[in-house]
């Protein structure tokens, strides 16, 4: 009776280490790095303005079609909005996850700026080999001010996202724990209000 309970443990616990091993042997095997591509921010946004409720004006912003006839076009981020991020991620074994980081500037009323630091985790994409994400939520550029502390003064102030251009970088890891060579290669970005796109946009 012995026998038979330890050759029917043997006969559960074999295939459970064997495919543990197939995988192992699978990771081991993995000498490349994921890549990333098509990354595009706030992709086909759209800013609506003026006093017609039912037909409003509206602006279309980080055009798709555009941006794949000129991968370099900046795209425009408006304060109030969430940040999110569409892009491709492959690997020829398996993805693990990525994140986006970047630095931003707060401005306090007497144009003292604070560096506060972005960085987000993406969608779960963890065990595919190739995937893209539409339209993935980050953070919301908020248009409210922050607290931030201010060293000389030894008290928090208030300070608000200041306008201008940014760079954010994707990082996306695999499986091993490998990222994609272009890691460091920044997206540059532009963070303005409402009205500044309005103004720059509508003649």
């Amino acid at each position: 009776m012995r026998n038979f309970c330890l050759l029917i443990i043997v006969i559960i616990l074999f295939p459970a280490f064997y495919f543990s091993s197939c995988a192992k042997d699978d990771d081991s095997d993995d000498n490349q790095e994921p890549t990333v591509s098509d990354v595009a921010f706030n992709m086909n946004d759209t800013l609506w303005y003026g006093t017609d409720l039912v037909n409003p004006s509206v602006l279309r912003l980080n055009d798709s079609i555009e941006k794949r006839k000129n991968p370099e076009l900046i795209d425009t981020i408006v304060i109030g909005k969430w940040l999110n991020i569409s892009a491709r991620f492959q690997d020829n074994n398996r993805l693990s996850t990525f994140k986006v980081r970047g630095v931003v500037n707060y401005q306090d009323k007497d144009g003292n700026v604070y560096l506060d630091t972005i960085l987000r985790t993406g969608l779960n994409i963890f065990g595919m080999q190739d995937t893209a994400v539409y339209k993935n939520r980050l953070i919301l550029i908020s248009a409210d001010s922050l607290q931030k502390y201010n060293a000389q003064q030894k008290k928090y102030v208030k300070a608000g996202i200041k306008e201008g251009l940014y760079e954010l970088r994707v990082y996306c890891i695999d499986a091993t724990g490998k990222v994609n060579l272009d890691s460091l290669k920044p997206y540059t970005i532009q963070i303005l209000n409402r009205q500044t796109v309005k103004d720059a946009r509508v003649k």
